[in-house]
């Protein structure tokens, strides 16, 4: 799962914070990554748009890679149960981009890309 692929990039790339992104939200551009990592604080910055959290579009610091091997060993595979754990900064889709309703929309047919 997510925390599964957080954790083996953070094991296998040595930084000082991650980019994580959903492969479905293909209108997450390298603006937005941009924008949230200048607003980066804390164990976790992510967006809440739509009235959703979106956790997988997030910025992760280093140190927080013991809480998901932690979490990972004990079968934990929430990644929202692990952030009530953390110190996560939630930064509204608004703030990123003027259109959040379409930028932070997950696409998962042609159906949705064609805005059906």
């Amino acid at each position: 799962g997510p925390l599964a692929g957080i954790l083996s990039a953070m094991e296998f790339v040595e930084a000082d914070r991650y980019a994580v992104l959903p492969c479905d939200m293909p209108y997450v551009d390298e603006h937005i990554i941009g924008q949230l990592v200048k607003l980066y604080e804390q164990d976790v910055t992510a967006v809440v748009a739509n009235g959703r959290h979106h956790s997988l579009i997030s910025i992760w610091n280093r140190e927080v890679k013991n809480a998901l091997h932690n979490a990972l060993t004990k079968k934990q595979l929430s990644v929202m149960q692990l952030l009530e754990k953390l110190d996560v900064f939630w930064v509204v889709g608004n703030a990123l981009v003027e259109n959040e309703e379409n930028v932070f929309k997950n696409m998962n047919t042609p159906i949705d890309l064609e805005g059906g």
